[in-house]
Order: C-alpha cells, then sequence, then structure tokens
C-alpha cells in the first residue's frame, strides 16, 4: 500500500514570512503606543506656568483656574464665543 505522504518543500519560507509579519504587527502597534503617550510640549509648558487649586475658596483661586483654563488649548473646530454664550446661558 501506497503511504501518504505531504510535501513540505517550501514550508520553512511560509513560516518566515509568518514570524515576519508577527513582527511586523507587534512593532507597529508598538509605535502607535509609544507615540500616544508621549506628553505634548503645549501640555507640559502648560502644568508648569499654571497651577490649577484642587479646591476653589477665593477669588485668587477662581482667578488662577480661569488662566489655566485660558491657557488650555482648544480644539481648533471650537468657536471660542459660541462656547462663551454657551457657557454664559448655563450660568
Amino acid at each position: 500500500m501506497k503511504r501518504f505522504t505531504i510535501d513540505q518543500n517550501g514550508f520553512g519560507f511560509v513560516a518566515i514570512l509568518a514570524v515576519i509579519a508577527l513582527l511586523g504587527i507587534v512593532a507597529f502597534a508598538g509605535v502607535r503606543v509609544m507615540n500616544s503617550n508621549q506628553v505634548d510640549s503645549t501640555t507640559a509648558s502648560l502644568t508648569r506656568t499654571h497651577s490649577v487649586p484642587n479646591k476653589i475658596q477665593n477669588s485668587a483661586d477662581l482667578t488662577k483656574a480661569s488662566a489655566a483654563l485660558d491657557a488650555t488649548p482648544i480644539d481648533t473646530g471650537v468657536n471660542p464665543n459660541q462656547l462663551d454664550k454657551d457657557l454664559n446661558s448655563l450660568l
């Protein structure tokens, strides 16, 4: 009786390609995570120049909190005038 044999020529090449593809995927994910965890320079300078009080107890604390909010960069798609109107309507 004839035995069925699988021709395994080229299997090593396919395995190496799979390993390289897997390493590429892991490297890509690592770079994305590393870039997302970096602190933006504007955020870093904001935390150094403006101290935000934990609890607002007087008008000086309110002024500090207001300065920190004013220095916070906002999305360019936001209209500051409309935002002010919306906030004033809530107050």
